[in-house]
């Protein structure tokens, strides 16, 4: 036992001997060695947020389209989207409570009174501009507004144009001005704009009522051949 502890005693004096220099510098510049230390992690802190902020912009463009997307899916099951007008129309409507007419923002509405907003507590934006509707020769589509410089770098309306013939589904491929690391900057409506029945307007109570008398009608059917079967025995035994 006493060689054992022999053995690691002039162990400990050996590796005392070794780092001892290296301890007293420690010591030394213990303040610098720690301030660097903390600054590198700063550095590789605010490096990863630097390389990282185009990824998480690009996810939250796409949310916020695929959220106003949701919310004017519902504003047509509300109102009915008769259209838009002009080719980009601005989405900065989202919060309005109530309005007069039956425009608001630019689209054209079958039923105003059936308006339940505001659907949304703030209208999205992205670098302080509002969300547009664009629309092309293929559709509709919910695209950044004009002047937007996107996480891959393009700059909405400087770089490509959202006009009519633009072609937004190519855009929106990898490679493409739309895309940036599998996130999309745009979204097609996944509703159809302008179906609506001029005659009786797919409203719910114009249904209803023609089932109620449709009903009232199938009812009353069988007094009435009750009735005229009997007028005609009658007759018969007349």
């Amino acid at each position: 036992m006493k060689k054992i502890d022999d053995f690691m005693y002039k162990v400990d004096e050996k590796v005392d001997k070794i780092f001892q220099p290296f301890f007293k510098v420690t010591r030394k510049y213990f303040v610098l060695i720690s301030s660097s230390f903390l600054v590198l992690l700063l550095g590789v802190f605010l490096f990863k947020i630097y390389y990282n902020k185009p990824r998480f912009v690009a996810s939250l463009v796409e949310q916020d389209i695929k959220q106003i997307h949701k919310v004017l899916h519902r504003i047509d099951k509300d109102c009915n989207i008769l259209g838009f007008k002009g080719q980009r129309v601005v989405i900065d409507f989202l919060t309005v409570k109530k309005f007069i007419g039956s425009v608001i923002g630019g689209i054209n509405l079958a039923y105003p009174d059936k308006w339940d907003g505001p659907y949304m507590k703030t209208n999205p934006t992205m670098h302080q501009h509002f969300y547009e509707i664009a629309r092309t020769q293929s559709g509709y589509y919910i695209v950044p507004g004009e002047g937007v410089r996107l996480p891959n770098g393009y700059v909405v309306g400087r770089d490509f144009e959202l006009g009519y013939v633009a072609d937004i589904e190519d855009m929106m491929k990898p490679g493409g001005v739309l895309y940036y690391k599998g996130k999309k900057f745009a979204y097609r409506f996944r509703f159809k704009v302008g179906d609506w029945d001029p005659v009786f307007g797919a409203r719910e109570e114009v249904i209803e009522e023609i089932n109620e008398v449709l009903k009232e009608f199938n009812a009353a059917m069988p007094f009435s051949k009750n009735n005229e079967l009997e007028f005609c025995t009658q007759n018969v035994k007349t």
